[in-house]
């Protein structure tokens, strides 16, 4: 081996490695694009399923982001705030009260949110109807933010604890994320429901053309390095 051929050695393999690493992330983008297509297209067709007045008999997860519309009674001296949750540049929060269902049974429902400060939220009272969309309680993972049930912190919807806390036999498996509903808001549209339909946002596509084109400008640039060591080396 002729000592140009061992001083680009080096240069190579690092570039072969890089070439690997760079287009294995951008074919990983591109599966990940086609999950998320998948994801979607099934949230859409769950959400154009009929409404939900319950989810006994479903598998387990089949309800989520399926439109439902539950009835029974407010338990608002157990509601709670789903804190920093701000919208169009005012500070707010999220009302979460515990629905008693006529069948005994209390589901969370988030209804929707409210300014920091100003206004007053709906409180009918006696049966009602709630319409929205069931979702699974969220996973923070283990470098998330954490309640604070022992202070009323709040930050995202737990059922296991707001029940520890509460001491109410809470549903665990799904929370129903209200929608705008005028016959549970007050006069100034409080509670605001929130959109029921989930926007999921879908970069993977991108992110594997970036990653391609990363590997390409790389091969140029070590193409054009070889070059001119092979030329100088012939000189």
């Amino acid at each position: 081996m002729s000592g140009a051929e061992r001083a680009a050695l080096l240069p190579s393999l690092l570039t072969v490695c890089a070439l690997a690493v760079l287009l294995g992330l951008g074919a990983w983008q591109l599966d990940r694009h086609a999950e998320k297509q998948g994801l979607i297209a099934a949230l859409a067709s769950r959400l154009a399923g009929p409404m939900l007045a319950t989810w006994d008999g479903l598998p387990a997860g089949e309800a989520e982001f399926r439109r439902a519309t539950l009835s029974g009674i407010f338990l608002y001296d157990h509601e709670f705030r789903l804190l920093a949750r701000p919208r169009g540049g005012r500070p707010g929060y999220h009302l979460v009260a515990p629905l008693r269902l006529d069948d005994g049974r209390i589901v969370l429902v988030d209804r929707g949110w409210m300014p920091e400060t100003g206004g007053e939220a709906a409180r009918p009272e006696g049966p009602v109807a709630v319409e929205g969309v069931l979702r699974r309680p969220p996973n923070p993972g283990w470098a998330g933010p954490e309640n604070r049930p022992d202070a009323g912190q709040w930050l995202y919807i737990d059922p296991a604890a707001v029940a520890r806390a509460r001491g109410l036999a809470v549903e665990g498996d799904y929370y129903l994320m209200a929608a705008p509903t005028p016959h549970l808001q007050g006069p100034d549209g409080l509670p605001r429901g929130t959109a029921v339909t989930p926007e999921i946002r879908d970069d993977h596509l991108q992110y594997a053309l970036t990653w391609c084109a990363l590997a390409l400008v790389l091969a140029v640039v070590y193409g054009l390095w070889l070059g001119r060591s092979d030329s100088a080396s012939a000189q």
